[in-house]
């Protein structure tokens, strides 16, 4: 007997209740099918809900050295799509995997064996920047309204 793998849904609840959905994407075709799903989730949401919601495309999981052909091709759909994305990538690094092994933060793990710390930081550090810029932006705009 095998067991389907069950992916993990949604809340719309939760959706209804944010100020910014992130949607993540390895940069993969599945990835980007799946992407698509949860956007449309956000935007029945948005209609049932009458309000807008705030949503963007994150590339994670990204070889920081190499930007595949199918990424390049998937972020030039969203982007022919006008699917925001985010400005920054997550890329695949052993730190954030050492997070998860050691528990912490990239700020308080040990960084022996760990490598390429300093870029690590860096990545997390500009993608915190994006969200907030994301938020901030959007608060503006409703402000204005």
């Amino acid at each position: 007997m095998t067991s389907k793998a069950r992916q993990p849904r949604p809340s719309r609840s939760a959706i209804a209740q944010s100020d910014l959905v992130i949607i993540p994407c390895k940069g993969s075709h599945l990835d980007a099918t799946q992407a698509a799903r949860a956007i449309k989730l956000v935007k029945q949401t948005a209609r049932g809900t009458k309000t807008e919601i705030d949503y963007a495309i994150l590339f994670s999981q990204i070889l920081p050295a190499l930007r595949s052909n199918n990424q390049k091709d998937i972020a030039e759909q969203f982007n022919d799509a006008e699917i925001p994305v985010l400005p920054v990538m997550i890329y695949n690094r052993e730190a954030y995997r050492a997070m998860f092994a050691a528990g912490g933060t990239l700020r308080t793990i040990n960084d022996k064996g760990v490598g390429n710390m300093k870029a690590a930081l860096e990545n997390a550090e500009a993608y915190a920047a994006a969200v907030i810029a994301r938020l901030r932006k959007a608060r503006t705009v409703k402000e204005a309204a």
